[in-house]
């Protein structure tokens, strides 16, 4: 079986949209749908009556992570894949995502397309955010998977759950990956699972979006279990000066073996610098002071900012 969570609020056309595209794939083995409501007050989904899909209400929760969390634990599916409420997937990718997993691989990346291509913002975000997984791809290993938009293997996830709970895993969801690859766990990169993203469509609001992300990606680690010394949060906070080049090269080097993408790299480039910058700015404010608002704010812009 494979569990699809997907995370929805008060973006009730958009969420209903990406429900309709989940119920709509051709897949040869049972398919169930959990919703996890942080807003279970507003209008229930249309489409939320097909039995394959559980609705779990979680009202004024507002903690990303302790969502997706919520829906894992109810998943009964071998492969949970979690998609967000404004990212849609397109027809075979729930056959996809199963067919790679025949590999002896732990997680499934999926392959972005952008819903607004004519939107120089909104393509020029998605280069920035998914620019390393874009469609099309090339399959094989990658070292850095996306977050939020992923498949796992169950077994690992609740394998984990034994050591920490899955809310701390998913507050810093790049840790969860260092730690299954370094238990010998494959990310594997999908060319057939393709997934439409929908993007900002402002400036500030692109950057608030990733700044409150990656405050509160850091913070998690910094004043996690266990927590890290004054000494190390400042030279982790330093050391953000040569992330945004960090970040730009890594971007560069997956783009150049594919030269079809090489257009699209280059007029994005004044959006990903600013990206860049803003978010490791505070994510160095999240190492130093923890992570205030910023998972309300995630959630926010998240599930609540209209995309397009």
């Amino acid at each position: 079986m494979l569990s699809v969570v997907q995370i929805i609020g008060r973006q009730r056309t958009r969420a209903e949209k990406g429900l309709q595209k989940l119920l709509n794939q051709e897949i040869s083995v049972p398919l169930e749908i959990i919703l996890v409501d942080i807003e279970p007050t507003a209008p229930a989904l249309p489409s939320s009556a097909d039995p394959r899909v559980h609705v779990i209400p979680k009202p004024g929760l507002r903690d990303y992570a302790a969502a997706m969390a919520a829906g894992a634990r109810e998943a009964c599916g071998d492969y949970v894949a979690f998609i967000e409420d404004h990212c849609h997937t397109q027809p075979g990718w729930a056959s996809a995502v199963v067919r790679d997993f025949e590999r002896p691989v732990a997680m499934v990346n999926y392959s972005f397309i952008d819903t607004e291509p004519g939107s120089y913002l909104s393509r020029s975000f998605l280069m920035a955010e998914y620019g390393r997984w874009i469609h099309p791809t090339r399959p094989g290993p990658l070292s850095i998977a996306s977050c939020a938009n992923i498949s796992y293997r169950r077994d690992i996830l609740m394998g984990l759950a034994n050591e920490r709970p899955l809310e701390e895993w998913f507050r810093a969801e790049y840790v969860l990956h260092r730690r299954i690859q370094k238990d010998g766990g494959v990310i594997w990169q999908s060319t057939d699972a393709v997934a439409a993203h929908e993007d900002w469509v402002t400036l500030p609001g692109g950057l608030h979006a990733n700044g409150a992300l990656k405050r509160y990606h850091a913070a998690a680690v910094a004043f996690g279990n266990p927590p890290w010394s004054l000494l190390r949060r400042c030279a982790y906070a330093a050391g953000m000066l040569a992330v945004p080049g960090l970040q730009m090269w890594r971007l560069l080097r997956s783009i150049i073996p594919r030269p079809w993408h090489w257009g699209h790299f280059v007029s994005a480039l004044p959006v990903s610098l600013a990206v860049y910058v803003y978010a490791a700015a505070a994510e160095a404010v999240g190492y130093l002071m923890g992570p205030g608002d910023s998972g309300e704010q995630f959630v926010a812009v998240e599930l609540e900012l209209a995309r397009k």
